[in-house]
């Protein structure tokens, strides 16, 4: 029972937090912001034999480039015990190279994202999805994809800020097989106000 209480008490404490405050002065603002980052993928999906896994399927790693912009999306809010909580939503398109166990891919995608508040340590949820554009076959290697999951940023400078994320990655294509990923990825935010 103690488990149960204490697991309620965790869920509803953010809800607590952020209704207790009281609502200070309007903060919209939209900010130009450039993402740069590199990742690995670590393979999900069976091997095609005992000894090689199919290509495209076991791991890559990838160094990508997102611009866009971060808008605020309500008002500050000042709860009872200082901290300032501040939604922002992030919309960018990315484009970047993807090497693969059996050759490469260069991604095109859009990327949302959205930041819980505004300090300097700030937790996030993000959305990718696109295709994979396989330059040698267009036609029938390229594929789509989709890559969700959560990170945290943490604020360097006004300007600069650094971000650590992860989360699984799907991609698709005609006639091939679904391969499975987990992502986990590293990269500098840039901030033009």
């Amino acid at each position: 029972m103690k488990k149960i209480v204490f697991l309620l008490y965790l869920i509803f404490l953010p809800f607590c937090l952020l209704t207790s405050g009281q609502p200070a002065t309007s903060t919209n603002y939209a900010s130009l912001v450039n993402i740069t980052s590199i990742g690995y993928g670590y393979g999900l999906s069976l091997s095609g034999s005992n000894t090689s896994p199919l290509p495209y399927s076991d791991k890559f790693i990838n160094f990508v480039n997102i611009t866009g912009f971060k808008f605020s999306l309500s008002r500050r809010y000042v709860d009872r015990y200082g901290l300032t909580l501040t939604n922002c939503l992030y919309a960018g398109l990315g484009t970047g190279y993807s090497g693969y166990n059996g050759g490469f891919m260069v991604p095109l995608f859009l990327d949302i994202r959205y930041w819980l508040n505004n300090n300097i340590l700030v937790p996030y949820f993000y959305g990718d999805g696109g295709l994979m554009l396989h330059i040698s076959d267009i036609n029938h290697g390229t594929r789509m994809f989709m890559n969700v999951g959560m990170g945290a940023s943490y604020e360097l400078s006004d300007k600069i800020i650094f971000k650590a994320e992860g989360g699984p990655f799907l991609q698709m294509g005609d006639s091939k097989p679904r391969d499975a990923f987990f992502t986990a990825n590293l990269g500098i935010i840039f901030r033009f106000y």
